[in-house]
């Protein structure tokens, strides 16, 4: 395909090459209806004036108070970025991508989880998804979490400490595919070791009392939470009078930011690299901007960090 010139759009937009520059540099009056028909065939045939331009991006997420600390930490990081860049957003709602279509974007970074007919309505844009569950889909280019040494490493750090009957716990419904990904490496992971691997569900209105006496029969010494087990849920679970800890559980869950650390016990957690998270969105959908096929661009995983405090005690047999 040839290279998009100023000359080729000035004739598909039937004005001048000096209207088509005074449009897309702003140096100069132009009619508005005129303006967007410069925009819309630039946008279309994925030209720009000036590549050095400010970045203008879309970040699609969760409105009306649904969004959690998840999405409020990866938006906190992303707009850090995206301004320390010099570049411009809009916050969108993610139940209305078609809002996009109104501005000119240079990409698009979805942050909550996208339905597939949300996913549907964006598929004539660029696209990088946050931690989503469609990294496994052909032609979504994704940025997520490394899930499966998350949990390798929970396992390896609890079974240095005599840990041998250790549990996960998950919610009931587990089609998202980050909870997919973190259950199977678990049951792996036991495995290797010639453990069993304990499996417990919750779900998001309770934490029922069949499960915990199960837990307890079980003898189990060590929880994973590493799935978005609710505040409300671990409070619950901690309230249980069996549920000493660390002298009789040993825990590791996902870093809560505005929780984890002034727990009593404060909880020894993974968290996720929300700053290598943004760089790489924005990495990644720039690169998107670039090569529109997405022939450059590859799906990335960023290691989690681990903060070891009180929740972990060496298990005595």
């Amino acid at each position: 395909m040839k290279k998009m010139t100023m000359r080729k759009l000035a004739e598909l937009c039937d004005v001048s090459v000096s209207t088509v520059s005074r449009a897309l540099s702003g140096s100069g009056k132009v009619d508005r209806e005129v303006a967007l028909r410069i925009y819309n065939e630039a946008k279309h045939r994925n030209y720009r004036f000036n590549d050095a331009h400010t970045r203008h991006w879309a970040l699609l997420c969760k409105f009306d108070g649904e969004a959690g600390s998840y999405e409020l930490s990866m938006l906190d990081e992303l707009t850090r970025c995206i301004l320390a860049r010099g570049d411009t957003f809009a916050i969108l709602p993610k139940c209305c991508p078609e809002l996009i279509r109104r501005d000119w974007y240079d990409g698009v970074i979805a942050v909550s989880w996208l339905t597939d007919d949300e996913l549907a309505k964006l598929r004539n844009f660029n696209v990088v998804l946050v931690n989503n569950y469609s990294i496994h889909r052909e032609g979504i280019w994704s940025v997520y979490s490394d899930d499966e040494s998350m949990i390798r490493d929970a396992v390896d750090y609890l079974a240095g400490k005599g840990h041998s009957r250790i549990c996960i716990w998950n919610r009931y419904d587990i089609n998202i595919f980050s909870d997919v990904r973190r259950i199977n490496t678990f049951q792996q992971v036991m495995r290797e070791r010639k453990l069993k691997p304990y499996i417990y569900y919750w779900d998001t209105i309770r934490i029922e009392t069949n499960q915990i006496e199960n837990m307890v029969a079980d003898g189990i010494t060590a929880i994973l939470l590493p799935g978005e087990f609710s505040l409300k849920n671990l409070n619950a679970l901690f309230s249980i009078p069996v549920m000493r800890i660390p002298e009789r559980y040993s825990v590791i869950t996902l870093e809560n930011r505005y929780f984890s650390s002034y727990n009593t016990p404060a909880l020894t957690t993974f968290e996720q690299d929300f700053a290598k998270l943004a760089e790489a969105a924005l990495a990644t959908a720039e690169l998107l901007r670039k090569s529109p096929s997405g022939s450059s661009v590859k799906n990335l995983k960023i290691p989690y960090i681990f903060h070891e405090r009180q929740s972990v005690a060496s298990c005595v047999h």
